[in-house]
């Protein structure tokens, strides 16, 4: 594969995160403006369309509807266990849980039940007994990587990546005491053990190594919560990556079962709601700072058309090699067209 292509792909993805943050930050800026409330509601729900383009479409449409609502369920109750987990954590450390984390167990429930009711109408029964729960796979490092310690990994299939004298494990659940019983020292690094992997794969040496060691610095602060990662940036991007998967149902459903695609409206558009929100308190794709600021707005505008510049520029030059085979993803994300022009437009009138 192009290493080129792959790094064109992945910085679309990652700056059209911080395009969502961008859009919600000018949303609560300019809250209240008739006029201009609706063009970034616009661009707040085309970026999500974008995003569904990028990662959705190709992982949903080769499943069946009844696997899709089975993956949004289990989406929801980990969400659910995430925050039970979260009370837990703090209740540890002897702090207060806050009243959010209870309020996200309760919503989340809700709306995995609501989802299990709207798979009922494709005609199979599920969930008759409740919505189970499942694994949260973490991203763990162990230490000292010992011949026994390899030995355990290696026998039960667990992938490991050897790292200065431990190893970075994707370990299959979030219960640690196996490894605790093994070796000296056991951190978790990641809520997602998908993205250890992805850091393995994706980051030279060095890069693994500064985000390893950053990772260990905040898991072994007495005063933090003794993870790799802030929580909030791991609930933002299972928020994003549910409402990707709820967007795409949507459209497999509407064919065939638009009875069903109804009532799913009302969970997306609470799931924008969240992400919109979840954004403003906790930025995790946030643009570093840029000392000649001219505004969300102007910010915004700006972003929206360097975007498309980069989409347009790597299309026409994977039309000649698309080794990587990534050209159907650009052209998919530039088929749903901008609002740069528009949101150009505005940012002038107001200046």
């Amino acid at each position: 594969m192009s290493s080129e292509d792959i790094q064109a792909f992945d910085w679309l993805a990652s700056q059209l995160r911080t395009n969502l943050h961008l859009t919600a930050q000018a949303l609560e800026a300019h809250q209240g403006d008739a006029e201009l409330q609706p063009v970034l509601e616009r661009q707040f729900g085309h970026t999500l369309l974008r995003l569904a383009h990028l990662h959705g479409r190709g992982l949903y449409e080769h499943l069946g509807l009844a696997e899709v609502f089975i993956l949004a369920i289990e989406a929801e109750r980990r969400l659910v266990q995430e925050y039970q987990e979260a009370q837990g954590r703090l209740a540890d450390l002897g702090k207060i849980p806050q009243r959010s984390l209870a309020d996200g167990v309760e919503r989340h429930m809700r709306r995995a039940r609501r989802l299990a009711e709207i798979r009922g109408g494709l005609g199979t029964a599920a969930y008759v007994h409740g919505i189970h729960s499942v694994p949260l796979r973490r991203g763990v490092y162990v230490a000292p990587l010992s011949g026994a310690m390899n030995y355990f990994l290696t026998e039960r299939f667990i992938a490991f990546q050897p790292w200065k004298d431990g190893a970075l494990v994707l370990w299959p659940g979030h219960q640690l005491q196996e490894l605790r019983v093994r070796a000296e020292v056991v951190e978790t690094l990641y809520f997602d053990v998908n993205e250890l992997e992805y850091a393995i794969n994706r980051l030279d040496s060095a890069e693994l190594d500064r985000e390893i060691s950053r990772r260990l610095a905040a898991a072994r602060d007495p005063q933090g919560s003794r993870i790799g990662e802030q929580f909030l940036h791991h609930v933002n991007r299972l928020l994003l990556h549910q409402v990707i998967a709820l967007q795409s149902m949507q459209e497999l459903l509407e064919p065939e079962h638009p009875h069903l695609a109804a009532p799913l409206t009302t969970l997306i558009d609470e799931s924008v709601v969240l992400i919109r929100a979840a954004l403003l308190a906790h930025p995790s794709w946030a643009p570093e700072a840029d000392p000649e600021d001219d505004g969300p707005l102007r910010r915004l505008a700006g972003h929206e058309r360097a975007l498309q510049e980069h989409a347009s520029d790597h299309a026409t030059r994977m039309r000649n090699d698309d080794t990587a085979g990534l050209l159907y993803k650009f052209d998919k994300f530039l088929s749903v067209g901008s609002h740069a022009d528009e949101l150009e437009g505005v940012a002038q009138q107001r200046e």
